[in-house]
């Protein structure tokens, strides 16, 4: 019989284990474990670049589209994301 699912978290931060099949380990040494943690921070991290470059290219976006009722030109577009770069790199603490 399967799980119960299980219910959503008010914070929506979650604890997440892993286990291999029978239990066994996943990782054959620390060296193994480590790297694992890195290329998941990393795809974490541009996860969250993608997050916030989304969010402000909408804002700008909808800026164009709510005040002068009208399409963005392809440059709006382009400007909108070059802005959108810039305000994910500084808002992670990455240097231009």
């Amino acid at each position: 019989m399967p799980r119960q699912a299980r219910t959503a978290s008010g914070t929506g931060i979650y604890h997440i284990m892993m286990r291999g099949v029978n239990r066994r380990n996943i990782f054959d040494d620390d060296e193994d474990r480590q790297r694992f943690v890195q290329i998941l921070g990393g795809l974490l991290f541009q996860y969250i670049r993608e997050e916030i470059e989304a969010d402000v290219i909408g804002k700008e976006l909808a800026k164009i589209f709510s005040q002068e009722e009208r399409e963005p030109t392809i440059q709006e577009i382009m400007d909108a994301s070059r802005k959108a770069k810039q305000k994910a790199d500084l808002l992670l603490g990455i240097k231009s």
